[in-house]
């Protein structure tokens, strides 16, 4: 049975929740005295804790928040797995495609037929969005490394957080600075 060996440290965090024109909604909570920041929305859930004592002197989270870039702030939330990045297709189908070209210039692939059998088992491989990562016998022979050639870019969730839910939420609190946490507003949905 656990057991407590201090009394509990009372904490006031503030949620802040918001609904969109556009679509969907958001709550966003901070709690200054511990750190701690969270995303629930209909883009995903988010959270983070920050050690208070090394934002800074004076900086409260609510303030460090206004001041970080937000990419920054999505980059301590990707340990969710939530913002792994995605395979960039068209990206990897073309270094494929130019590694074949290479190999043919450099003689490497005997026949122009070789190098088109292969260009269009990339192309399927493609259209598959490369999920399965098991060759035909043709591809493995010829791509001996072929993890070399995937290529990534960020995440749909993720671009979507640093473009428009993490800057949305970054502009309200700079502009609402004045507002005291006491006075907070409080919305209901």
């Amino acid at each position: 049975m656990l057991e407590a060996t201090h009394p509990p440290v009372v904490m006031r965090p503030v949620a802040y929740s918001f609904r969109f024109k556009e679509m969907g909604w958001a709550i966003f909570t901070l709690n200054d005295t511990t750190g701690e920041f969270s995303i629930q929305s209909d883009w995903g859930n988010y959270s983070y804790r920050w050690h208070v004592n090394a934002l800074g002197e004076g900086y409260t989270l609510h303030s460090f928040l206004t001041k970080c870039d937000a990419d920054y702030i999505a980059n301590k939330f990707k340990r969710d797995g939530l913002l792994k990045d995605e395979i960039d297709i068209e990206a990897t189908e073309k270094a494929f495609h130019d590694h074949i070209c290479q190999e043919r210039r450099a003689r490497n692939i005997k026949t122009k037929a070789e190098a088109r059998g292969l260009w269009l088992e990339v192309d399927e491989w493609a259209e598959a969005g490369f999920v399965d990562m098991c060759f035909t016998d043709s591809l493995s022979d010829f791509f001996d490394y072929h993890h070399d050639f995937i290529r990534h870019e960020r995440s749909t969730r993720y671009k979507f957080l640093v473009t428009e839910l993490l800057p949305f939420f970054q502009r309200y609190l700079r502009e609402n600075a004045q507002l005291s946490l006491e006075s907070a507003p409080t919305i209901s949905l």
